[in-house]
């Protein structure tokens, strides 16, 4: 299951951004370019993006966030556990508007660590079901990802 989550320090400032960003990382219906960068028209500030994942498989993702809203994206890449260092590391002074990761374990370890800040968004609330987001708003689930044997 991919996640991302917004780092408690910056998440004032990316949350006018999460809506476009959840929508169109879930490969559903996203507003028209002209409504979703007027959401996020005052933020020209980029946004940075700590992801697990490698880049290749997420810069096509965050090429149409830009497209649609005009807000650049930066990612720094690397392992969860380094990453959640980082945050720890950078508290209140982190580069990070968001925390894109695939391991839910990992999201829990830095939710409970007070790294992750609650964003409340009737959009996201709307568009992920309950059972792919934390119940105090502090990550949503953007993918689910069958293991089986056989």
């Amino acid at each position: 299951m991919s996640h991302f989550t917004i780092p408690m320090p910056a998440a004032l400032r990316a949350l006018a951004t999460l809506a476009a960003f959840a929508l169109s990382a879930c490969g559903g219906e996203t507003q028209p370019a002209s409504a979703a960068s007027t959401a996020a028209a005052d933020i020209m500030e980029p946004v940075v993006v700590y992801s697990s994942r490698q880049e290749y498989l997420i810069k096509p993702l965050f090429d149409r966030f830009t497209e649609e809203t005009g807000i650049e994206v930066q990612t720094q890449t690397g392992e969860e556990g380094p990453l959640i260092a980082r945050l720890e590391a950078e508290g209140e002074h982190t580069f990070a508007d968001v925390f894109y990761t695939v391991d839910v374990g990992n999201l829990w370890i830095a939710a409970h660590k007070g790294l992750l800040a609650p964003t409340h968004s009737e959009i996201l609330e709307r568009d992920i079901p309950a059972h792919l987001r934390d119940p105090e708003g502090r990550w949503f689930g953007l993918s689910v990802r069958a293991r089986t044997i056989a």
